[in-house]
């Protein structure tokens, strides 16, 4: 993989990244404060089911937010490892952190029993990206090093 080629990848997946995080935090907000809502406007009598779907429901906009923020500065760390060479390594930490995270992902589904096809294709298409990046930011570490290496 080329010099030029590796950062319209980390350009392209930077772009996308920032976009998708903005959307999951934007969803997230929208998930907390239909928890809090739901809060408020039940009554104090509220049965135990309830209370679940709303902890839920609060959760999954707290993970939701945490998720997009995460999406968020990796998309940043892309365009900016895209633009100067020397800033690969935020990129290249959280291609890697995306990696496991598919990981441990995985293996909730796995033993929650909950590995479907949708969430299969979900995790390889995650994990293909994050190697793509982490590739695209090592091939641009490398080039940024090599007339380095080359005036020694």
């Amino acid at each position: 993989m080329g010099l030029k080629v590796s950062q319209t990848i980390l350009k392209v997946f930077g772009i996308l990244s920032i976009i998708a995080g903005i959307l999951i935090i934007i969803l997230g907000i929208v998930m907390l404060a239909g928890g809090g809502l739901a809060v408020v406007t039940t009554k104090a009598g509220i049965d135990t089911e309830m209370q679940k779907s709303i902890g839920i429901i609060v959760m999954a906009g707290i993970v939701a937010v945490a998720s997009g923020v995460f999406t968020l500065i990796q998309g940043f760390a892309s365009l900016s490892a895209a633009k100067n060479s020397k800033k690969t390594l935020l990129a290249r930490i959280f291609a890697i952190l995306s990696i496991i995270v598919v990981i441990v992902e995985a293996v909730i589904y796995l033993i929650g029993g909950n590995l479907s096809g949708v969430n299969l294709i979900s995790l390889i298409v995650a994990i293909v990206i994050s190697v793509i990046v982490l590739i695209a930011a090592n091939t641009v570490k490398k080039a940024a090093n090599a007339p380095a290496a080359a005036a020694e």
